[in-house]
């Protein structure tokens, strides 16, 4: 009993097919002493009844306002040292809660934690190997231009923290619904919290179609330029806002008019208690990202070799201004236009420029892992 209480809160809402094995993944841990608690919104299929089965745990359900108002409902329902959040369709490794206390007592000044992983589909079948990486927080408040990727790294099933942490941050925003996770490791590391990586596999995190991670190409990105907004200000959204209305084109097909209309559902929704300033920097932002939006879609389709629509689209970028290839993106476009019948050459020397920078920079800890799987081969 001197082993300190460990939280783990599950929201859940019709997760019946998965939630089973989430619920016998943490009564399996190694640690003794964990409650399990699961906030369950209204489900209407099996996983009321299976929770009614389920030996050792603590549960409600009852409607709730989405997933942080479930996490923090039942963060304030418990009372363990350290606390985590697992999906109802997510796993722990067996040692994983030991892994993380061991960590917390060993060295006192750690506030949150983070492990690897595996992400796995409907099957239970390894799709790809997570390796987090032991970066600066402050990257998950920016994004990946040079290949269109945000930076989190961290896998949230492999994530605990202290409760304390909450006195000092408070709980989940419940005004994110999709990026929820992020937003709180932002807070935590602006805080000045110890944020700390453990190069051990603690969670598995279930990828499959109808999550909410794969619900729309575009879903995480109303949140996102939320996070943007608040770490960068609303004068330095342009470049955010571009790969916004990009994305939109892109990945979701729409018109550069409907995706604008997307971001001023936002300027009228989620910002419009903002002070008038803001919103005015917000939607001048917006105004001038539409041509650049263009000129990036005018990019993809050169680098797919399309390049009567790339001259299309950037004549198109032009009735929002001229100024639309004066951005840095925007030159770097026109500079790949002007090849010319080397054009073949530059699409294969910037891919291979762009995987090497990707490979040296961030995925160190990949190689590596290959480099040790030749060796015990060989």
């Amino acid at each position: 009993m001197d082993l300190p209480l460990v939280t783990i809160v599950t929201p859940s809402f019709n997760q019946g097919r998965w939630i089973r094995q989430t619920l016998e993944s943490v009564a399996a841990q190694t640690y003794p002493r964990i409650e399990h608690v699961v906030v369950d919104g209204g489900s209407t299929d099996e996983t009321v009844q299976l929770l009614k089965e389920a030996p050792g745990i603590r549960w409600i359900s009852e409607p709730d306002r989405g997933q942080a108002d479930a996490i923090n409902k039942g963060t304030r329902m418990s009372s363990g040292e350290f606390v985590a959040y697992l999906n109802s369709d997510d796993l722990l490794y067996p040692d994983a809660v030991s892994i993380a206390v061991d960590a917390f007592r060993r060295d006192p000044s750690i506030d949150l934690l983070y492990g690897d992983g595996t992400v796995i589909d409907e099957k239970g079948n390894t799709s790809w190997e997570w390796l987090s990486r032991p970066e600066d927080f402050r990257l998950l408040a920016d994004y990946h231009f040079l290949w269109n990727d945000s930076t989190n790294y961290i896998l949230q099933p492999a994530t605990f923290w202290r409760r304390s942490l909450h006195d000092r941050v408070g709980l989940f925003d419940e005004s994110f619904h999709y990026a929820l996770d992020v937003e709180f490791w932002l807070r935590v590391g602006f805080s000045g919290a110890r944020m700390v990586h453990v190069p051990r596999k603690l969670g598995l995190f279930r990828m499959i179609q109808g999550t909410k991670s794969l619900s729309s190409p575009i879903v995480f990105w109303p949140d996102y330029l939320e996070l943007f907004r608040r770490y960068h200000g609303a004068r330095h959204i342009g470049r955010y806002v571009e790969q916004y209305l990009y994305e939109g084109m892109s990945k979701a097909g729409l018109s550069v008019d409907e995706a604008w209309n997307r971001y001023l559902l936002l300027l009228e929704g989620r910002w419009a208690d903002l002070p008038t300033a803001e919103r005015a920097d917000l939607l001048r932002a917006g105004l001038s990202s539409r041509g650049p939006a263009l000129v990036l879609l005018a990019d993809e389709a050169w680098h797919r070799g399309d390049v009567a629509a790339a001259a299309r689209l950037r004549k198109q970028s032009m009735q929002f201004g001229r100024r639309a290839l004066l951005r840095p993106r925007s030159l770097g476009h026109l500079l790949k236009a002007a090849a010319g019948p080397a054009a073949p050459a530059v699409r294969r020397l910037w891919s291979w420029g762009v995987t090497s920078y990707r490979s040296l920079r961030y995925q160190a800890r990949y190689r590596d892992a290959r480099r040790k799987a030749r060796e015990e081969a060989a």
